[in-house]
């Protein structure tokens, strides 16, 4: 995947509407569940889910966009239920993420680890603020206001489906915030939540562990 060259991000490029994505390569990604089987969670979650197919949404369409200082991340997905008026417990917000690694070695299956932490950008469909998320490992992520590192969300949802952008400054202090400053290949993984579903935690569909995003130069 390639992160598309532009002069300068303003706040309108931050819009899922805006002109600047028709310029920008699109790329379709596969979704698939997460195997409750093989997460580490509790009983309950995963008797309750036993028969219930996780991973309702199959497939994204990512673009990316770069001024030098500033990366942005569009998704885009079908989804026929608007999920983000919860009216109570036991409704759930639709949500989507772009994860990165910190430290080399880190997984998207298992949320990172001690030693590999990673960073994930959450934007929920009943929240104005996305969150700043760092994680190093499944129950132990820590959603963290974005005013620290700069991060910003905006999701539209229209004809059937969501249209959702988060931006961020390039660069950050490598430790509890991934750095992407000096990078010309960052590595990449996405997910979506569809909150119909009951999707929640690590109960989602990703397009699988880290792969390669080009800033152009």
């Amino acid at each position: 995947m390639r992160a598309a060259k532009v002069s300068s991000l303003t706040s309108s490029d931050a819009s899922p509407n805006s002109d600047l994505w028709t310029r920008a390569p699109a790329y379709g990604l596969k979704l698939s569940p997460v195997p409750v089987a093989t997460v580490d969670t509790s009983a309950y979650v995963r008797r309750a889910f036993r028969r219930i197919n996780i991973g309702a949404v199959s497939a994204v369409n990512v673009q990316a966009v770069c001024d030098g200082k500033l990366l942005s991340l569009r998704m885009e997905w079908e989804d026929l239920t608007e999920d983000a008026h919860i009216t109570g417990t036991a409704s759930l917000p639709d949500k989507a993420a772009v994860i990165f690694p910190i430290k080399p070695g880190a997984s998207v299956m298992t949320m990172g680890s001690p030693v590999a932490p990673v960073n994930m950008w959450l934007w929920q469909a009943d929240r104005e603020a996305p969150f700043d998320v760092f994680s190093q490992g499944i129950g132990t992520t820590a959603r963290r206001d974005p005013l620290v590192s700069g991060l910003s969300a905006k999701g539209v949802y229209s004809g059937g489906g969501w249209a959702v952008v988060l931006t961020r400054p390039l660069e950050a202090d490598g430790i509890a915030y991934v750095n992407l400053a000096g990078k010309r290949v960052l590595q990449v993984s996405f997910a979506v939540w569809e909150g119909s579903n009951r999707e929640r935690g690590p109960l989602k569909a990703f397009s699988g562990e880290f792969q390669d995003l080009s800033l152009e130069t």
